[in-house]
């Protein structure tokens, strides 16, 4: 794996660390497990979607210069940052410009993506996401919200 494709992995972890936050709050209330159980779980979702919005408006003030340097197109752009399985997340001409245009900084970022994937997985974890109760219930929600999305 290139060091880049940590940022796709990145990327897609917190949508599924939402999605498994939500099911384990419902799991939670239907158990009554704990008392301030809402307050610390609404704080953990929005900790998580504040992340979220960091890491893509930092990725995009590092990428936008690719875009000018025609490195990358604006189309790639919006592609790589709404989908972490793009191919271009595995292109070896956009890791040597954004490598380029990271300088010295390059290692150390990848440094911090790869250490933001391993919390968001810690936490995915601690939720249950490796257990297959869970794992069908996202699959389950995931088929609700495509089937909501086209109609």
């Amino acid at each position: 794996m290139s060091g880049i494709e940590v940022i796709g992995l990145v990327l897609g972890a917190f949508p599924l660390a939402v999605s498994a936050l939500e099911h384990y709050r419902e799991a939670c209330k239907t158990w009554s497990l704990l008392r301030n159980f809402e307050t610390e779980w609404r704080k953990t979702l929005n900790d998580i979607k504040d992340e979220q919005v960091i890491f893509i408006l930092n990725l995009k003030v590092l990428l936008l210069p690719l875009v000018d340097d025609d490195a990358l197109d604006e189309t790639d752009l919006e592609a790589l940052l709404a989908d972490q399985h793009s191919n271009k997340w595995n292109d070896t001409d956009l890791e040597k410009a954004f490598k380029e245009r990271l300088g010295d900084a390059y290692v150390r970022f990848l440094e911090i993506a790869a250490e933001l994937q391993h919390h968001i997985w810690q936490l995915l974890t601690v939720i249950g996401i490796d257990k297959p109760r869970l794992q069908a219930r996202l699959r389950a929600a995931e088929v609700r919200i495509v089937r909501t999305a086209n109609f």
